[in-house]
């Protein structure tokens, strides 16, 4: 799903930062390799890549542009996902703020 992930509180939730990876194959790969991961966010803005192994249970996305969350475990095949431990967009997007109180 496009959008960074977010945890059922909205918040990042616990993560480890790969830099070091540089392809959204390789970020997936990683999590696979982890029995920790529960999912990934894959981010390519201009020519830097971010590459997050998320710990917590991921719910839903926050839309931002260049940004994709992947969950592992789905059993799906998703945006070039391959084999085992196979990774499939998150498919429940942030409901919009509620409006600012009225003022009396």
């Amino acid at each position: 799903q496009r959008g960074s992930c977010r945890t059922q509180g909205g918040g990042s939730g616990t993560f480890e930062e790969a830099s070091w990876l540089k392809t959204e194959a390789d970020c997936k790969a990683r999590c696979a390799g982890d029995h920790h991961c529960t999912a990934v966010e894959f981010a390519l803005i201009g020519g830097y890549t971010r590459c997050e192994i998320h710990k917590l249970p991921v719910t839903h996305t926050f839309p931002l542009p260049g940004f994709d969350c992947f969950v592992k475990g789905s059993g799906q095949r998703q945006r070039g996902s391959a084999g085992g431990g196979a990774m499939a967009a998150v498919a429940v997007a942030v409901p919009p703020p509620p409006p600012p109180p009225t003022l009396l």
